[in-house]
């Protein structure tokens, strides 16, 4: 069980282990760390932390790592896993608040459903890095951005996805409708059960990890992508 890293949500716990797995790299020779998360599709939250991974590796020290993925196949010699999180070298997780030495690995599987009032771009931007926070969570870890097709919260979603490389959905009313067997069928606790929560789930068809939430007139909640079987 991972060890949650600052004041993360409880709901955080269920996500581990609840993502596709990684591919260990092809050429364990010419390894390169940032080459094979980019590769990967995981975010380098603090790229100079790269530098103290190669040179461990260079050197013939061991590395130290843990992912809330499971990393299928063998990795260069002289790097482990299991060593505590507070202690890695790298760290492939969507939880913030590790220590700055600590090259981060950002997976993008969370998906942001919004509702609510209008808001500027700006606003809606700021009040998200707040939400995800409060959670302990990584921003960089925003994999998509949902809302319905009618709701007023539209330009303010595109423009946050635009600027956070994420993906914009629009969820129409008949998705809603149709959803409703995959709600039930969500290995997650919780059913959606407002706008917010149901776009969360069918941006990623994904199991709702953290309940709408309230700030600013805006509803935010977020799903986390299904494991594959």
């Amino acid at each position: 069980v991972i060890a949650m890293i600052g004041p993360t949500s409880s709901q955080a716990a269920a996500a581990i282990g609840a993502i596709p797995v990684l591919s260990a790299p092809e050429q364990l020779e010419s390894f390169a760390i940032d080459k094979w998360a980019l590769a990967a599709g995981l975010r380098i939250a603090n790229p100079e932390a790269v530098t103290s991974v190669k040179e461990k590796l260079l050197s013939g020290e061991p590395v130290c790592y843990n992912s809330i993925f499971p990393i299928a196949g063998a990795l260069p010699p002289g790097i482990h896993e299991g060593c505590g999180w507070e202690k890695v070298d790298f760290a492939v997780s969507f939880l913030s608040g590790f220590d700055e030495k600590t090259l981060l690995l950002v997976p993008p599987v969370l998906s942001l459903g919004l509702d609510g009032a209008a808001c500027s771009a700006e606003t809606l931007s700021e009040e998200f890095d707040a939400f995800m926070s409060d959670l302990g969570l990584h921003p960089l870890a925003l994999g998509a951005v949902c809302c319905r097709t009618d709701s007023p919260l539209c330009d303010a979603a595109r423009a946050l996805s635009q600027a956070r490389g994420a993906r914009f959905c629009e969820i129409r009313q008949a998705q809603f409708a149709a959803g409703g067997l995959r709600f039930a069928e969500t290995r997650y606790p919780y059913l959606p059960e407002n706008d917010s929560e149901k776009c969360a789930v069918l941006g990623m068809d994904g199991g709702l990890l953290i309940r709408r939430t309230e700030r600013g007139g805006v509803g935010f909640a977020l799903a986390v992508l299904e494991p594959q079987d």
